[in-house]
């Protein structure tokens, strides 16, 4: 509304990460420079108290030109929370959790085809190999590349970068959110932002039990 450039401070890596996303004219720059920055939630909660006609929309302008195919599937179950690991775990779900999903998922759609990008120990990885599920490591690619990904699947994943990238993109989720999550789902699940334009949320009912939001996704198949 003002015309200010967000300008992102972080590392080499991020900086390859996200420019491709960044059409010209955008007003967002990313800086290689970590500085001291101002910490995230602060600065969102001061914008939050002081601009109550702000909200959060569309910014990555992409044309996702495949119809979503029922079939097909691209699903993230774990976060790796290197410097929040209670958070991590709390917004994770268990390796049985989601093999009993994948095997009831298929019971009622036999050729259903389906990525992981989930992070998993090596036998876990070769358990899901063996049951036909496709695993793929987003950080071998780019966020282009998942987004090429995404286009025409249905996406089912936790709170998570994946989760971001639909709200931030136009494309469609389903989100499963913990019994209590952070409080920024406070403001983006508010009817005025894309994220509730785009995201389906299914939060926990008992605390650390995933059982019945993978019952409403499975419902919905």
């Amino acid at each position: 509304r003002h015309r200010s450039v967000l300008k992102i401070l972080g590392n080499p890596t991020h900086r390859d990460l996200f420019l491709p996303l960044l059409g010209k004219g955008s007003k967002i720059d990313i800086a290689n420079d970590y500085g001291h920055g101002v910490k995230y939630m602060l600065l969102r909660s001061w914008i939050s108290a002081n601009e109550k006609d702000l909200y959060s929309s569309k910014w990555i302008n992409r044309d996702f030109i495949e119809k979503i195919n029922r079939n097909k599937f691209i699903c993230c179950w774990r976060a790796e929370g290197a410097e929040a690991k209670f958070s991590a775990f709390s917004r994770s779900l268990g390796f049985d959790h989601v093999q009993g999903f994948y095997i009831n998922l298929r019971a009622i759609i036999p050729n259903a085809e389906i990525i992981d990008i989930s992070k998993w120990k090596p036998w876990e990885s070769e358990s899901l190999i063996n049951h036909g599920i496709k695993l793929y490591d987003p950080k071998e690619g780019t966020l282009e590349d998942l987004l090429r990904m995404i286009n025409g699947r249905r996406v089912f994943t936790i709170d998570t970068a994946l989760a971001h990238l639909c709200a931030a993109s136009g494309h469609p989720a389903t989100v499963l959110l913990p019994m209590f999550p952070d409080e920024r789902w406070l403001e983006l699940k508010g009817s005025n932002t894309n994220y509730r334009q785009n995201l389906n949320f299914i939060q926990q009912v008992e605390f650390c039990s995933w059982r019945n939001p993978l019952r409403e996704i499975l419902a919905t198949v």
